[in-house]
């Protein structure tokens, strides 16, 4: 399960950031939290990155959200695919997208180390 906590460039551990979205959504809160909306932007093109198997799971954690201005934001965070896959620090950065209905987000850049 994920932890929450709040720092000056907001900080936080998440096991599914897209699931805490949906949650969130779901319970009514208004708009997401752009950060929480920015974090799951980029968990599938990761997974995608890291070429993770259908018998495999991600798991971010130490993720943290800074505001770029203009509604980009830059995640990074460390990742490691299990079981048995890579392990490393992502860093993750979107811009708004009006043809992403879904998030209105879309990956400028995204690197593994």
């Amino acid at each position: 399960m994920g932890i929450l906590a709040s720092v000056s460039t907001t900080k936080f551990l998440l096991a599914c950031p897209f699931l805490l979205v949906l949650v969130l959504t779901a319970c009514g809160e208004g708009k997401p939290d752009p950060d929480l909306v920015a974090a799951a932007k980029c968990h599938l093109p990761l997974a995608q990155k890291l070429k993770v198997s259908s018998e495999q799971g991600v798991n971010e954690s130490n993720i943290e959200v800074r505001d770029l201005g203009n509604g980009r934001r830059e995640v990074t965070g460390d990742v490691s695919v299990y079981p048995g896959g890579s392990t490393g620090r992502f860093v993750c950065v979107v811009t708004p997208d009006a043809s992403d209905r879904l998030r209105g987000l879309r990956v400028e850049r995204l690197d593994f180390q």
